[in-house]
């Protein structure tokens, strides 16, 4: 029951009811209103502007105005009074439209109760005080996250936003404090504005939740989390009371996404492109390890051939020969000795890469081996004054490897450090238990390496001699350091140099104690 008369105007041209409805609402027991009556649009603008009634009884018909244009019109003057519309029974697609634009109810006039008129006009004036309460309440609220991370916008009835918060402001560029100037439609592309009016529709009480496309003033689309919370009440009224729409803006985070999921659908083409190369680069090493592996098969035995003639010839056994002669074929055999090195390092290479490689895994005691290996380097070392030290922990732990093969590694090390360590220099040799293994150091005083070409070192066919101004004219295949690194890895070792220009080169090998499974 409110509290104190009511004012309330009737807008209608129809005789009959100008004189019924006011009867009907002053002589009811449970309300206390005042009712006046117009028959125009005019009349009604007038009122509206003089007494500011607290609902509207109004007739879609009028002399002066006729449909829809005649709730527009007073709708406009009187914004924020509740109005119920009165329409004939072939007007109630007006009477629809205007339900959607905010009317509060509507009755067709040829089922009008007027029984229930008095109370329909009270509920009507009490949802509208309570929407008019609740939107204060809402002010209130939205007063108190003016600076929260979350846009809030306050919803009408009519889809008109009644207030916003700064972050809204900012996010969607409304430039005014005056938010009755915006629809809520207008903040969302057509392809997104279903789903929000899906949402806004809902009057469950409780929140929806939804991701949403918006769009700011400046038109300009963001990528939003929403919710539309639905205030409490009795169910009929819910559809009438503000609703709150909160967002945030998740533009930079899809974004983000996106860039993501490109990034990684270019880095899947990427990897199958990688994939394929690397199956082609595969192909082709294994074609040039077996070009290999043929050629210097195919070249051995014709060596093998010129060699012992060569040596027959220089026994005299094909008759006798001339200085000139000897010295000649002499040079023959220095460089049929060379290539004959070069053709058995470029097959071991090529075994070791195809797996073919028969290795006879033995337990050793490379103790004995690496003395026998020193004491064939002593007479070179001693022709150019070089010192060599040699210090082998005792006892030092056997391992399983191939003899030949550390043979091979050791004689490679100790011939280059001969070779490019100059007249007075030293070599130190150590051998030295180091964990479930054994660590080979081989260190000189040579000429050392530039940085920029240690980790060429150990590719095929890098000659060493071409850092040395001295030595860069000398024969050499530039193939010992690859088929060093390659027997070392075969046997589940490691090799590591270290070096610098005028102060000499370390080579430090490791050997695992036990690879016979692996191996």
């Amino acid at each position: 029951m409110v509290s104190h008369k009511k004012n309330i105007l009737v807008v209608e041209d129809n005789p009959s009811l100008q004189q019924i409805i006011p009867v009907r609402l002053s002589h009811d027991s449970h309300a206390d209103f005042n009712v006046e009556v117009v028959s125009s649009l005019a009349e009604c603008l007038k009122n509206v502007e003089k007494q500011r009634p607290d609902l509207i009884l109004l007739d879609l018909g009028l002399p002066d105005c006729d449909g829809i244009e005649t709730y527009k019109q007073v709708r406009q003057n009187a914004a924020a009074v509740p109005i119920v519309i009165l329409t004939a029974l072939n007007d109630d697609l007006y009477a629809t439209e205007a339900m959607r634009l905010g009317a509060q109810d509507y009755f067709v006039k040829s089922f009008f109760d007027m029984k229930r008129l008095s109370r329909d006009v009270t509920f009507a004036i009490r949802r509208s005080e309570a929407a008019r309460i609740n939107g204060l309440k809402i002010q209130e609220i939205i007063k108190v996250f003016e600076s929260a991370d979350i846009g809030i916008l306050a919803l009408g009835n009519d889809q008109k936003i009644i207030a916003f918060n700064a972050y809204a402001k900012t996010k969607l560029h409304l430039d005014s404090n005056d938010s009755a100037q915006f629809n809520f439609s207008q903040f969302f592309p057509d392809r997104t504005w279903k789903k929000a009016e899906a949402m806004l529709g809902s009057n469950d009480a409780g929140t929806m939740h939804g991701d949403l496309e918006m769009r700011a003033l400046m038109g300009n689309v963001l990528d939003v989390e929403a919710a539309i919370c639905c205030l409490a009440g009795e169910a009929e009224e819910r559809e009438n009371l503000p609703k709150v729409f909160l967002f945030h803006d998740v533009s930079d985070k899809k974004r983000a996404m996106r860039y993501l999921e490109e990034n990684n659908l270019q880095l899947e083409k990427f990897s199958k492109q990688l994939s394929l190369t690397n199956e082609k680069l595969k192909k082709t090493d294994e074609f040039k390890s077996n070009f290999l592996a043929a050629a210097s098969h195919e070249l051995r035995a014709p060596l093998t051939s010129i060699k012992g003639y060569v040596s027959m010839i220089l026994k005299g056994q094909a008759g006798a020969l001339t200085d000139k002669q000897k010295r000649y074929l002499e040079n023959v055999e220095n460089c049929g000795d060379r290539l004959h090195r070069l053709v058995n390092s470029l097959l071991n290479i090529s075994e070791i890469e195809m797996g073919l490689t028969k290795m006879n895994i033995v337990l050793t005691d490379i103790t004995p081996l690496v003395q026998e290996e020193v004491r064939l380097f002593e007479v070179q070392a001693g022709n150019k004054s070089i010192s060599m030290d040699l210090n082998i922990d005792s006892p030092l732990t056997g391992i399983y490897c191939d003899p030949d093969q550390i043979r091979q590694v050791i004689d490679n090390l100790l011939s280059n450090a001969v070779k490019y360590t100059r007249k007075k220099g030293s070599i130190f040799l150590r051998v030295s238990n180091a964990g479930a293994g054994v660590t080979v150091r081989v260190e000189d005083s040579g000429i050392g390496i530039r940085k920029a070409d240690l980790e060429k070192i150990f590719e095929p066919f890098n000659d060493l001699n071409r850092f040395d101004d001295e030595k860069k004219n000398e024969e050499s295949s530039g193939l010992g350091l690859s088929l060093v690194k390659r027997i070392i890895e075969a046997h589940g070792g490691t090799i590591k140099v270290e070096s610098k220009i005028g102060k000499g080169t370390a080579f430090s090998i490791f050997f695992p104690a036990d690879r016979r499974k692996n191996s």
